[in-house]
């Protein structure tokens, strides 16, 4: 006998002409899955209008949800929305008896994986979620089209594509002034240089907190926080800034590989992630991606395992540590430096007056962002006063960051940095590397050996030349030829000198002249 398939269900609902609000009962609403008479995007348009407001979102056109942490976006497969569907509504085919012209019998049914698929992709059903940018823990500031400055509300924000998970914990009322609070947080930090660099550390702490107040066209600089040794506190002067915003901080080794770092920072664009926090760095940082990434509205990549990119706008902001680590010319002009000095010659010997870690921040989490939000309060009071030192590329930051940063008291972050270890090395040792050269060949032509052995004995360059016998390994070559042609016809103003570049490849010769000899600057 054959079994009829029907009779796995309840009794059906048949329908003169019409289709009812429930199947056996079932308050959800009915959407009746593709086939005859019925399109993919009639389909996918009245699903996105019942999902819309059941956590899903739109990033760009990838379909998004909230991940399991609750702290970034992750995107939705199709396997997932066939199943997530079915908690908010019921999928259905309609079957028209052969026996009975006016009457339709209902079926339950799960939507396929081509429909699915098809599904994610529609222009109706992605268009009907609404877009987001970004993920806050806890009401964060923002401008709002009036020119206010409010706190976010909790939940879902149309205007700012914010979406909010918890409650503020600030305070009604603060005990102490918020330049007390932020001293007393920082107190014991042994800064190398005084007020600049406990500025770029409120500075950083501005830029997480207060990110919703800056227009949509500025671009925030990286934060790399220097120390001439371990325990000196530079990852715990990081997370100062990241743990009272997000509650926590993820930190993440720097890939050694150029394109295992796209990866890294097109998913950080994918998922929203407002941090991107490369931990410990023990290497010199010249990193093309990442310089450009510093300096673009929007990032692109080819998305992991598909045959498509991804294109989203980039709210995400570095942070960096090292222990004297050195970077390239390009990263140190888009980074602000803090820098930290321990005098002990072994950390676990330093003595601390009051704890502080991430428990801590966590705990007075309440009383340092009611510190900072004072500040963006007082600043937007007085008239929103613009930073004394402008920083060339970071125009819209300084005006807003930065002079919040001023106002409050602490100072400008945008001072030029003079570190002691580490940072930008490169203008300095080639200016040496130039001197020593002409102390040497006068105006003569200088081969590349000559170079690399001249930078070896006068210790400059260390990571990239550091054998005995000058014959860096072809990578490294490649590498330091190419720094070599980055200052082809530059002067050197101290010593009225001009390096030039002549010839390419392995027919390429440099020289060194003095101006007032060759005032044209030509050989």
């Amino acid at each position: 006998m054959i079994r009829d398939p029907l009779g796995d269900f309840d009794p059906p609902t048949s329908l003169p002409g019409s289709v009812a609000r429930s199947i056996f009962n079932d308050q959800r609403p009915k959407v009746q899955l593709p086939g005859d008479n019925r399109t993919i995007s009639d389909f996918a348009g009245e699903l996105g209008s019942y999902l819309r407001t059941r956590g899903l979102f739109r990033r760009e056109r990838l379909v998004v949800t909230l991940n399991e942490k609750g702290d970034a976006l992750r995107s939705v497969g199709e396997q997932e929305l066939r199943t997530w569907a079915e908690k908010h509504v019921i999928c259905y085919t309609a079957h028209q008896p052969s026996n009975n012209a006016h009457a339709l019998i209902e079926i339950k049914k799960t939507m396929t994986n081509d429909v699915s698929r098809a599904t994610l992709v529609s222009p109706q059903f992605v268009d009907a979620l609404p877009p987001i940018e970004h993920v806050n823990d806890i009401p964060l500031p923002t401008l709002r089209k009036n020119g206010k400055i409010t706190l976010l509300p909790q939940g879902y924000d149309p205007e700012s594509q914010t979406y909010t998970l918890n409650p503020s914990p600030i305070p009604a009322q603060l005990l102490k002034t918020p330049r007390e609070i932020i001293d007393e947080l920082l107190a014991e930090f042994c800064f190398a240089d005084g007020g600049r660099s406990k500025a770029v550390t409120v500075a950083a702490m501005l830029t997480l907190f207060a990110r919703g107040i800056l227009p949509p066209t500025a671009l925030r600089p990286a934060f790399i926080y220097l120390a001439n040794a371990p325990g000196a506190g530079k990852t715990l002067a990081a997370d100062c800034a990241v743990v009272p915003v997000f509650g926590r901080a993820y930190r993440h080794n720097l890939p050694q590989k150029e394109e295992e770092l796209e990866k890294v920072l097109l998913t950080a664009i994918m998922e929203a992630q407002p941090v991107l926090f490369f931990d410990n760095i023990k290497k010199h940082l010249s990193s093309p991606c990442l310089e450009g990434f510093l300096t673009s509205l929007h990032w692109q990549g080819r998305i992991l395992s598909v045959s498509k990119t991804f294109s989203g706008k980039n709210g995400t902001t570095v942070f960096i540590t090292g222990n004297g680590a050195t970077v390239s010319p390009d990263m140190r002009r888009r980074s602000l430096f803090v820098e930290l000095f321990s005098e002990a010659a072994r950390a676990e010997d330093r003595k601390f007056r009051q704890p502080l870690d991430e428990a801590v921040l966590v705990a007075r989490r309440g009383e340092i962002l009611g510190a900072l939000w004072t500040m963006v309060q007082a600043w937007d009071s007085a008239g929103r006063p613009r930073c004394s030192t402008p920083h060339n590329g970071l125009g819209a930051w300084c005006d807003t960051i930065a002079a919040i940063v001023e106002h409050a008291g602490f100072g400008c972050p945008t001072a030029r940095a003079e570190l002691h270890e580490g940072g930008d090395t490169e203008g300095d040792q080639i200016g040496k590397l130039i001197v020593a050269l002409y102390r040497r060949f006068n105006s003569g032509t200088v081969e590349f050996e000559d170079i690399v052995k001249a930078a070896h004995e006068e210790g400059l360059f260390e990571y990239v030349i550091c054998d005995g016998e000058f014959s860096i390994e072809m990578p490294q070559r490649g590498r330091f030829a190419k720094l070599l042609k980055r200052y082809d016809r530059m002067g050197f103003s101290t010593d009225r000198l001009r390096f030039l570049v002549q010839g390419v490849g392995h027919g390429r010769r440099f020289r060194i002249v003095k101006e007032d000899t060759n005032p044209g600057g030509t050989p």
